[in-house]
This record gives C-alpha cells, sequence and structure tokens, in this order.
C-alpha cells in the first residue's frame, strides 16, 4: 500500500474515533496498523480483577462498578437524570452528562453514514458499524466490541476504497484486554496488527468522567437522517478541547430521539484547523 494512501488512512482512523463521545474505544484515538509492533496481549494485573464485594452503586456514583452496561461502561444501576435524553424538557443551557444522555441502552449494533473534510486532504466518506456482544477471552467473561468502517476518498479509484475492521475485547470493568486492527483496500493491498491490553483504559471509573457535566442542552430542533425524521430532537454541545487529535477551540453537536438509544447525528468541528466530521444515524437494534 502506497505511503499517501497509508497517511491518508492514519488520519482517518485517528478522526473517526473521536466523535461518539460514550464509548470507551471511541474517545481514545486509536492505533494505526502497522504504527506500534504486533504483540502478544499481556495479562491484567490483579488489581483489576476485582471480587463484587462493593456496596450498591447508588444513583450518583463515585465509581463506575459491574455490572456495566457494554457500550459505554456506565453502570446499570445507574438512573439516567433523562433517561438516554427522553425524560421532562430541561431549560436550554442546562450541563449533562455522559451517563445521563446515553442511559444503559440494550441494542447490540449501530450503523452511521459519515462525512470528514480535513485541510489538505481530499474529501472523504463511508459507513461506520458498531456491534457488540458477551463472549468469552481467554476462558473468561469478556464483551467483544467489533468495529467495522468503509472509507472512500475522492479523487480515488474504487479499488482504493479502503475497509477497516477492528476487534476490542473488554474485561468486566471495561478494561481493554486486547484489540486487532485490520485494514485492506479492493486491491487485496492490506495491513493488520494486534496489540496488547491496557490495564489503565477502562474501570472502575473513580474519575467521574462519565458523569461530569459535558454537554450543553440547546433546545429542539428536526433532523432528517437515513435512519428517518425526527421532528423532536434534542441537541447538545460538548467542547471537545480534551481530545488530542483536536484543537482547544474544538467542539460536537449531538442530536437525540425519542425511543433512539444512540445520537442520531453528530458534527465534529475545529474552527482552528478547520476540521469537520459528520455522522449520520442509519440504523441500529
Amino acid at each position: 500500500m502506497n505511503h499517501v494512501l497509508m497517511g491518508i488512512v492514519a488520519m482517518t482512523v485517528l478522526v473517526i474515533a473521536i466523535p461518539l463521545t460514550g464509548c470507551i474505544a471511541a474517545e481514545s484515538p486509536l492505533p494505526v496498523a502497522g504504527s506500534t509492533p504486533a504483540a502478544t496481549p499481556v495479562p491484567v494485573p490483579a488489581i483489576v480483577t476485582q471480587t463484587h464485594t462493593i456496596a450498591p452503586v447508588p444513583v450518583t456514583p463515585a465509581c463506575a462498578n459491574p455490572p456495566l452496561e457494554p457500550w459505554n461502561g456506565i453502570p446499570e444501576s445507574y438512573v439516567s437524570a433523562l433517561t438516554g435524553g427522553l425524560g421532562s424538557t430541561p431549560v436550554p443551557g442546562t450541563q449533562f452528562s455522559t451517563a445521563d444522555l446515553y442511559g444503559t441502552p440494550s441494542h447490540t449494533w449501530q450503523e452511521y453514514l459519515y462525512t470528514q473534510d480535513i485541510p489538505g486532504l481530499p474529501h472523504a466518506g463511508g459507513t461506520i458499524r458498531d456491534e457488540i456482544s458477551k463472549e468469552e477471552y481467554q476462558g473468561k467473561p469478556a464483551v467483544h466490541l467489533k468495529k467495522f468502517r468503509t472509507h472512500h476518498i475522492d479523487g480515488l479509484s474504487p479499488e482504493q476504497d479502503m475497509e477497516i475492521t477492528q476487534d476490542y475485547f473488554f474485561d468486566e470493568f471495561h478494561v481493554l484486554l486486547s484489540m486487532h486492527d485490520h485494514t485492506v483496500n479492493k486491491a487485496e493491498e492490506g495491513s493488520g496488527a494486534t496489540y496488547p491490553g491496557d490495564p489503565h483504559s477502562g474501570m472502575p471509573d473513580c474519575s467521574g468522567d462519565l458523569f461530569s457535566l459535558k454537554f450543553t442542552y440547546l433546545g429542539t430542533e428536526t433532523v432528517t437522517v437515513q435512519a428517518g425524521t425526527f421532528s423532536d430532537a434534542r441537541k447538545y454541545k460538548r467542547n471537545m478541547s480534551d481530545v488530542p487529535a483536536l484543537s482547544k477551540s474544538g467542539f460536537a453537536t449531538y442530536w437525540f430521539a425519542p425511543g433512539v438509544p444512540v445520537p442520531v447525528r453528530i458534527v465534529t468541528e475545529d474552527p482552528v484547523k478547520g476540521d469537520l466530521l459528520t455522522r449520520e444515524l442509519t440504523g441500529w437494534g
């Protein structure tokens, strides 16, 4: 695979990881295939393999302890202030947390169309599909998050369209046990790598990050995406200054709709760098 194309793919993998704030794997920039030598998953230190001796999680927990819902690592006992973005209508300017907006959904897959515009790179777009299931990893219960992306870059032939598959395995505390990355184009040029786990990547989250007030409610709007038209979608803005790929001025806008467990639309903007990334929901289930 030529170096120019791999450079574009590297930026793509980094940028498409930004918007879905609720997901641990999506919060952090993803490693790019070939940037780190392949390695065998390392065992997670015993310090994170805790037993269930902790008292029941209160409504506003100090730490996120199991059982956790698999998508975002939010305690299943948590009572969302908005029930996934839906409860009584808030006053514009009211702030909410990731846990409040996403709640504890039960869906097993979600799919988006996305476009990206980055200064110095051609316009690009594609599909993003995430699937989640409970499986075993090295003989122990685990959450398997599978991410599949297609990526087309304007100006390149269809044979250069990319397919990126990533498999993550998390334990009950959302600690990353292993991640495998495979990138290929239709000409069957590709690369892949397996990365070790990270015992510091997940839960228990005692930092309060899941429960900190990051989203500001702006009001309701009508939003039309492939998944449907939503006349009362709630609009929220989140400052993204904590995301390394963006400048301190970066921000994202989210639209949540009644009965939908994930945002129906997400737009990430960086006024300083000029980056613009849009995701629009096509389906879930």
